[in-house]
């Protein structure tokens, strides 16, 4: 499997777009196939999960208690690794919410098990785009930090997660939702951020990994954990549908050249140039993949952004020449 991992920083000191997000309240749930226990426990789970459709979730499959279950053998190491790091090894299920693990006696089919977590404020924004092609996914993680965080180290986790497998347990359960299959780290199941001055930090993960064939590729999609390194608290986190697949800042899909971009950040116009007089299409979506503006020219347009909201979007350009997508920061 290659998994190959571009980190690139840039700081942007635009004050016009600083905001506070709603933080998105993850639970990192450690279940087992052969776990009988885990049988009974998790349908009430699922439940509650169904009726709290904003909760992002996570399966993972550690080898304790039972090391012959089918989800741990796919990947040992990193569904070890990432039960060890909350000190929750040995026993099955075991619920971490925003970094906190549960204690095992807590009734998880609670209606209330979210409310302690939900309704937080978060000054971290993660947007995450993905793209599949030719057996493998590529995944752009963008992570916009406001505000000061000096001295902040943070992990910034990217599981790649398969939305449901079918697979028939000894424990009796014939469906696995949102498993953890690999990182998208080459080195362990996670990367540590560090943030030293104020301002606002743009920070962009590339990430391009085979898709398995153990995998049903139409199920998987990508996740993001941002949490301090010694509380474990997380800061944010993100997902995405598995059916999301628009364009991804690569250079295996980048292949268009001699192009000028700008301005960039931009306030009103944004200008497109290119040295060749082809015709092309201009595309401008939002991070979710949804299209904001459609553009056709030759050689040289613009695109009218005053009527978008302060952030960061994708620009695609496409001829016959080929692709190119850059990131646009509104202001």
């Amino acid at each position: 499997m290659r998994i190959f991992l571009f980190l690139s920083a840039l700081i942007i000191f635009v004050s016009d777009i600083s905001a506070q997000y709603n933080r998105t309240v993850v639970v990192e749930h450690f279940t087992n196939t052969v776990c009988s226990v885990c049988a009974n426990r998790n349908p009430g789970f699922y439940d509650n999960l169904n009726a709290h459709p904003d909760v992002l979730h996570i399966a993972y499959h550690p080898s304790s208690p039972y090391s012959s279950c089918v989800l741990n053998q796919h990947n040992v190491e990193g569904n070890d690794e990432r039960t060890n790091y909350y000190g929750v090894y040995g026993g099955t299920p075991v619920l971490v919410i925003a970094g906190e693990p549960i204690h095992v006696a807590t009734d998880y089919s609670d209606p209330e098990l979210f409310e302690p977590y939900a309704n937080q404020n978060s000054n971290v924004e993660i947007t995450i785009q993905q793209y599949k092609e030719n057996g493998i996914l590529y995944a752009l993680v963008t992570l916009l930090i406001e505000e000061a965080v000096g001295g902040t180290d943070m992990w910034l986790t990217v599981p790649i997660v398969e939305k449901v497998v079918n697979y028939n347990a000894p424990n009796g359960e014939s469906q696995h939702h949102d498993v953890f299959r690999r990182s998208g780290f080459q080195s362990g199941n996670a990367t540590q951020i560090n943030f030293v001055n104020p301002g606002v930090y743009l920070i962009d993960v590339n990430i391009q990994v085979d898709i398995d064939e153990a995998w049903d590729a139409d199920q998987i999609y990508t996740m993001a954990i941002l949490q301090h390194v010694e509380s474990k608290e997380v800061i944010q986190a993100s997902a995405v549908s598995p059916n999301l697949n628009i364009p991804i800042n690569t250079g295996a899909i980048n292949s268009l050249q001699g192009i000028t971009i700008g301005p960039n950040p931009v306030k009103s116009q944004l200008g497109i140039q290119l040295q060749n007089t082809l015709a092309s299409t201009a595309k401008l979506f939002s991070l979710t993949g949804q299209l904001l503006a459609i553009q056709a020219f030759s050689g040289q347009t613009s695109i009218d952004v005053n009527n978008l909201t302060p952030g960061i979007y994708m620009l695609e350009i496409r001829n016959e020449e080929g692709m190119a997508v850059e990131k646009i920061v509104v202001h």
